[in-house]
């Protein structure tokens, strides 16, 4: 149809064309640069009146009839001229609308995919250029805590991914302190082909402190760098644990291995009115820092009083020895205590002869002692000299089993930690408190490693 316009028309930019019949004749109807043409023939090509055209558009959108429109311009207007107008107003615009199936769509879409993805792969190499070279770094602790003097051990991994198959990588291995200062360094070269394991070692030096230190591996090639780090500690000789039973006020102890957050609560403060023979008192509440206990002296008291010659001896007690002169209360336990040697019955009457109590309680404590008997620590009353007595009983025999017999738990405690300390952990299980358990089964676990 539109090689039968005039060339320039042709030449202009049509933006749509269509036919229509109109008495007996075909008219085409052309959009050119906004203008509407109508050619009758071959050779009659002519425009559309504006005017018209907009006049029958305005009265159309507010709603007037076609026909009473047409009526009113053909009061103006040639008929023909009114009627190409409304012809011109409803020739449809002529559009090109292709429609696919959806499984003509997803075919298409598949394809510029797979076409997409081709292309990728094809361009990646220049797009995105692999190395010649290019190494992936590991490296892992075998342990994560060295003695001073010893070797850290570790294991390094490495996988070549870039294009050329072997060349060597220098290992650095650098060790610092907490404060970012170089401890030691050590280098050496392996060789790599597409992937490589080894195990890899650095001497701690002796002079190194306790405490965290971090190992960083740096692997140089081909004018590259991949590095990996990981954290250890050093320690040096083992140290004593500040333990409930060392005899020192540390960690948050309230008292000598007492209270704080590790150790048994610290016993009520001794006073002369709690009805216990403690702070070094002579009976209970009585005597010591108290008051001078009341009682009627004997000759067995160990003081030197009712017109007595010597401790205990002339006067209306029995003969002193033949200078005349008493023996004193240390000397005459002394005695007690090689007595109890051969003979403990007899060195056991002999102190139940002590008219004081804590005189008494440590003659038969050094009985005990003595005899490398702990039943004999069943004759004291004082519950704090009876645990002294079974402890001291259970060390000198190198038997825990006595332990067993120790009235206070923290006290009882103590007992089997003293051989906790000598290497002899199957106590471990019987420790009551649990901070001193745990530096028990520490301690196993660092004998048995």
């Amino acid at each position: 149809m539109l090689r039968n316009l005039p060339l320039w028309v042709r030449q202009k930019q049509t933006e749509f064309a269509t036919s229509h019949r109109l008495d007996g004749k075909f008219l085409t109807y052309l959009r050119v640069n906004n203008n509407i043409y109508i050619q009758q023939n071959k050779f009659n090509l002519f425009m559309v009146d504006k005017a018209l055209l907009s006049y029958i558009r305005r009265y159309m959108q507010q709603g007037y009839d076609i026909n009473s429109i047409r009526s009113h311009l053909l009061k103006y207007y040639p008929g023909n001229k009114v009627d190409e107008a409304i012809h011109a107003v409803y020739s449809p615009e002529v559009r090109h609308v292709i429609h696919f199936s959806p499984t003509v769509l997803i075919a298409i879409i598949a394809v510029v995919l797979g076409i997409g993805m081709i292309g990728f792969f094809l361009l990646r190499p220049a797009l995105f250029p692999v190395p010649d070279k290019l190494l992936d770094l590991k490296a892992s602790l075998l342990t994560t805590s060295v003695k001073a003097g010893q070797n850290l051990e570790f294991n390094i991994e490495m996988v070549n991914m870039g294009t050329i198959k072997g060349f060597d990588v220098s290992l650095v291995y650098n060790i610092y302190d907490q404060k970012n200062k170089l401890l030691i360094s050590k280098e050496e070269t392996i060789a790599l082909v597409t992937k490589a394991s080894t195990k890899a070692t650095v001497a701690i030096p002796r002079r190194a402190a306790d405490g965290t230190y971090r190992l960083e591996v740096t692997a140089k090639y081909g004018g590259r760098t991949a590095s990996a780090k990981e954290s250890f500690s050093i320690y040096t000789e083992q140290k004593p644990a500040e333990t409930c039973f060392d005899g020192i006020n540390n960690r948050d102890e309230e008292d000598i291995d007492c209270g704080g957050s590790y150790c048994n609560p610290c016993e009520t403060a001794a006073s002369c009115e709690d009805g216990i023979r403690n702070q070094g008192e002579t009976a209970i509440d009585c005597g010591g820092p108290c008051e001078p206990c009341k009682i009627e002296p004997t000759c067995a008291d160990g003081i030197r009083n009712q017109g007595e010659e010597g401790i205990d001896c002339g006067g209306p007690c029995g003969k002193c020895p033949e200078t005349g002169i008493g023996i004193s209360l240390p000397e005459k336990i002394e005695e007690i205590k090689e007595i109890a040697k051969t003979d403990k019955d007899r060195a056991l009457r002999m102190c139940m002869e002590f008219a004081l109590e804590n005189y008494k309680e440590e003659c038969i404590y050094t009985v005990a002692v003595a005899a490398a008997d702990y039943t004999v620590c069943n004759n004291i009353a004082e519950n704090r000299t009876k645990d002294k007595c079974f402890t001291k009983a259970a060390e000198i025999t190198n038997s825990s089993i006595i332990c067993d017999n120790i009235e206070k738990e923290s006290r009882r405690d103590s007992c089997y930690m003293h051989f906790v300390m000598i290497g002899d952990y199957s106590v471990c299980d019987k420790i009551a408190n649990q901070y001193l358990k745990q530096s028990c089964e520490s301690l196993r676990s660092i004998q048995s490693s």
